[in-house]
């Protein structure tokens, strides 16, 4: 690869980088609100079942 095609690659990859990570933090963002909820029903239901099926010895 010449250095200049290297450069360029770089240059790209980088911005690739940039662009995800700014989606990903949207996805975060938009998801985060949605998902609270949907954690919470999940924890709630896992520490129900934890707490029905937990047999101390």
């Amino acid at each position: 690869m010449s250095t200049e095609g290297r450069a360029t690659w770089e240059k790209k990859s980088a911005l690739q980088r940039q662009s995800r990570g700014a989606t990903f933090q949207t996805i975060l963002r938009v998801g985060k609100r949605k998902s609270l909820t949907f954690a919470n029903e999940k924890i709630q239901t896992y520490l129900y079942a934890k707490s029905v099926t937990f047999r101390p010895n």
